[in-house]
C-alpha cells in the first residue's frame, strides 16, 4: 500500500511516473523518477593536470552509461578528437567550466575530475536527470566514497565547522545513519558541485558559478544562489562515485562570505 500511496502522490502532484521498491533500509522506499522526455545531458570534463591517455580513460568511465543522449565537451590544452567540443584551460577552473556550460546543449550538464574513480552505477544519468525534470529542483548531488569506503560527500551543512561542511566525512559509506541520510534521497541546502547533475536554465538564471572563490565556497555560494530561485537542492546517495580524497583546504574569508550570505547563516541550515 504504501508504495502506491507514493506513485499516486508524485503522478498527481508532479505528473511523473515513478517506480517504487523497497529501500536500503527497512521502513524505507527506493522511488525511481521515470524520465518523461529524451533530454540531452552534456559530461563536461575538467582535464586540468591530465594528459591526453588520462583523459581518455576518464571518457570511459562516464560512457559506462545506459543513457545515451549526452555529448562530451573537456576543458583541456591537449589534442583530442574533433568530435569532442573542447575548452581551454585557464588560471580559474570555474571560469572554464562557465565556459564549458556556455558550449552545452544539453538541458543538464554534470561535471567530472581527475577525482573520478569509478561509477557504481551504470544507470546514473537517468536516475539523476529523473529527478532534475522537476521543475522545483535546480541541482542533485551524489553520494561520493574514497577508496577506502569512507564518505567524502553526501550533502554539505551550512555553517558546520565555519562556512559549511561535508555531512558524515569519514564514515562508513552504506551505514544508516540519523534518518537514513545516506541511503535515502532528501533535501539539503548544499552539495558539492562537481558530480551533481544541474539544470542549466536555472544555471544561467543565477549568473553561473562566481570566480571569486574555489572549491568548498563555490559549492556553497552556488546552491544558496539555487535556493533564492525558489529550486530545491536534492542529494541522491544511491547514486555512489568513488573519488580520490576531495582536498577542501582552501582558505577564504569566511567572514567576508558569510556576511554576503547573513540571512542565509542566520538562518542556519533548515534541513539539518
Amino acid at each position: 500500500i504504501g508504495k502506491k500511496v507514493i506513485k499516486d502522490h508524485i503522478k498527481r502532484s508532479l505528473d511523473i511516473d515513478v517506480e517504487v521498491t523497497d529501500g536500503l533500509t527497512p521502513g524505507s522506499y527506493e522511488v525511481k523518477y521515470i524520465v518523461k522526455e529524451n533530454y540531452k545531458v552534456s559530461i563536461i570534463i575538467d582535464g586540468t593536470n591530465m594528459s591526453k591517455e588520462q583523459i581518455n580513460s576518464l571518457i570511459e568511465k562516464v560512457k559506462i552509461s545506459t543513457y545515451k543522449n549526452y555529448e562530451i565537451i573537456i576543458i583541456t590544452n591537449e589534442k583530442l578528437e574533433e568530435k569532442y567540443k573542447t575548452v581551454k584551460l585557464t588560471n580559474n577552473i570555474f571560469e572554464d567550466y562557465n565556459k564549458a556550460v556556455s558550449l552545452a546543449e544539453g538541458k543538464y550538464f554534470i561535471i567530472f575530475d581527475e577525482n573520478l574513480i569509478n561509477i557504481d552505477k551504470t544507470s546514473y544519468i537517468e536516475d539523476l536527470v529523473g529527478i532534475c525534470q522537476d521543475p522545483n529542483v535546480g541541482i542533485v548531488g551524489t553520494k561520493l566514497y574514497n577508496e577506502q569506503n569512507q564518505v567524502e560527500h553526501s550533502g554539505i551543512i551550512l555553517g558546520m565547522n565555519g562556512i559549511g561542511d561535508f555531512l558524515y566525512k569519514g564514515a562508513p559509506k552504506d551505514i544508516g545513519t540519523y534518518m537514513q541520510r545516506l541511503l535515502i534521497i532528501h533535501n539539503v541546502m548544499c552539495v558539492y558541485v562537481k558530480y551533481a547533475m544541474i539544470d542549466k536554465a536555472v544555471f544561467e538564471k543565477i549568473k553561473g558559478f562566481t570566480t571569486e572563490y574555489k572549491e568548498l565556497a563555490v559549492s556553497i555560494d552556488t546552491c544558496l544562489k539555487i535556493l533564492q530561485q525558489q529550486k530545491q537542492v536534492v542529494i541522491n546517495p544511491i547514486i555512489s562515485i568513488c573519488v580520490k580524497k576531495l582536498n577542501q583546504t582552501d582558505k577564504i574569508d569566511e567572514e567576508k562570505f558569510q556576511k554576503h550570505w547573513t540571512n542565509m547563516y542566520k538562518r542556519g541550515d533548515i534541513y539539518f
